[in-house]
């Protein structure tokens, strides 16, 4: 498969046309800004084959990858050398899912991690607050977003991790944990949207972890979050994160999603 870059808004729309219609597997959630901030940022690139298109967004060592296309026939493998994540979220029930799944894999892709979605049941908010023994919760300030990005490079895997970009943790909210020293110990990325409130990232210095300051991590985010539908994903060998969880009143809803990794075996 030849892999080209997209030069403009217009181009990329062209290529999508037909792509959203019933028999049509796909993975894909962008946005239009979410296109127009790739392109300007020169990282949005596309492969295209008879029965499929796939949208590539370029991170530091690796793309991720979002599919459109018929299942059938294979498609054109990707060229060797290149890094690919893949996530394929399905319903409880989802048919589709697996297919694409065993489409990808045949394609050379390998499973490496599968996530879990909670949502919170209703009245499950946090009812007291825990007491910091030691530390302050505060919102991250834009002099701040490179800091906590390092940390959080440092708390996930960048491949699988989902880290966002510093353009995404400014336009987020992001709740610090510091110490008595005013150094970062913990953090808390979440987005406020006005259908759901999502926790997207959430980590602990390891001194800190297993002393209650998860929870008033999520305290913290739930006073912020006006929406009733409040939703996190993890990881589901994540034990700890999901007691953590559970403890704020989130259960499992169904949603599951595995993640793909092409060029495995060469990066090793």
């Amino acid at each position: 498969m030849k892999i080209r870059k997209a030069e403009n808004y217009e181009e990329a729309m062209e290529l999508l046309k037909g792509w959203f219609r019933p028999g049509v597997f796909t993975n894909n959630f962008l946005t239009a800004e979410d296109y127009r901030r790739e392109i300007q940022k020169g990282t949005l690139y596309y492969g295209l084959w008879p029965e499929g298109l796939l949208f590539l967004r370029k991170r530091e060592g690796f793309f991720r990858a979002a599919y459109h296309f018929f299942p059938g026939e294979l498609c054109p493998q990707l060229p060797r050398g290149m890094r690919v994540i893949m996530e394929i979220p399905a319903r409880p029930q989802d048919v589709k899912a697996p297919v694409a799944e065993a489409f990808w894999e045949a394609e050379g892709f390998v499973p490496v991690l599968e996530r879990l979605r909670y949502r919170q049941k209703a009245g499950g908010e946090n009812a007291q607050k825990d007491f910091l023994e030691r530390g302050t919760i505060v919102l991250a300030g834009n002099s701040q977003v490179s800091e906590v990005l390092s940390f959080l490079n440092r708390q996930f895997d960048p491949l699988t991790g989902c880290l966002p970009t510093l353009e995404e943790l400014s336009r987020d909210t992001v709740f610090c944990l510091l110490d008595e020293k005013n150094t970062l110990a913990g953090v808390l990325h979440g987005f406020f949207g006005r259908a759901f409130s999502e926790i997207r990232h959430l980590a602990l210095r390891e001194d800190f972890r297993g002393k209650g300051y998860g929870k008033a991590l999520v305290y913290a985010y739930e006073k912020r979050a006006d929406s009733p539908k409040r939703l996190v994903w993890t990881g589901a060998e994540n034990l700890a994160a999901r007691r953590l969880y559970e403890k704020c009143g989130y259960s499992p809803d169904g949603w599951t999603a595995r993640v793909l990794e092409y060029g495995k075996e060469e990066w090793k």
